[in-house]
């Protein structure tokens, strides 16, 4: 069963739309990438990439609300397993020497209840 460890976000806006990086586990034969944005829309990768069984790249058009969102990743017709985070867990379950473009990610740090939550911001 795939599972989703951390979404890093190198944008996530209403302006601009999203790029990321999905780190987990599983993502081998991965058919479809969405995010579901603060106003429950169902927002699909505009295109996205298995790089390996652990990583995703993908990008998505625009946000409709600010505030919290989540990624999804659906492999043989079952969604992603977001992983729990322990309170005290930042919101990648991984260490930090193998996160892929980390510098680039603007949500380093951010502490999620689960593995695929992350936040939009205007990009205004």
């Amino acid at each position: 069963m795939a599972s989703i460890k951390w979404i890093g976000v190198i944008k996530a806006t209403c302006k601009d739309g999203g790029e990321f990086a999905i780190l987990g586990s599983g993502f081998t034969g991965a058919s479809q990438v969405y995010f579901v944005d603060a106003a429950s829309k169902k927002i699909p990768a505009s295109q996205f990439t298995v790089v390996s069984d652990e990583t995703i790249e993908c990008s998505c058009p625009p946000f409709s609300k600010v505030g919290p969102a989540r990624g999804y990743v659906v492999v043989g017709n079952q969604e992603a397993t977001p992983v729990k985070n322990s309170p005290q867990a930042q919101s990648r379950a991984i260490p930090q020497q193998q996160l892929i473009g980390e510098a680039g990610c603007v949500n380093v740090g951010l502490q999620t209840e689960y593995g695929n939550e992350f936040n939009v911001s205007d990009g205004y």
